[in-house]
């Protein structure tokens, strides 16, 4: 994996809550850019989206608005939201 990072300008992460990935940011890599996209709402515990792990990341994407609620994420990382928005799906006729 080191080098696929090492040819990459960009590393897309989709976080679902897993104690792996933050192993995996605390790891020695070389230079590049985190973008993650975070798969849970953030709000409850266990499932929190915290400052820590969001000061070793260079972007976010987020999968619902509610997200933009949480006092550690920081709108200047945000790129958006998950534009599969299935609220707002209008039935096909």
């Amino acid at each position: 994996m080191r080098s696929l990072i090492k040819d990459s300008d960009l590393v897309e992460l989709h976080y679902w809550h897993c104690p792996a990935f933050v192993e995996f940011l605390a790891g020695q890599w070389p230079p590049h850019r985190r973008l993650a996209w975070f798969k849970i709402l953030g709000r409850h515990a266990p499932q929190v989206i915290c400052p820590d792990l969001l000061d070793a990341l260079d972007a976010v994407m987020l999968s619902s608005e509610l997200s933009l609620e949480l006092q550690a994420i920081n709108l200047a990382k945000t790129l958006g939201i998950d534009p599969a928005d299935l609220l707002n799906l209008r039935a096909r006729k």
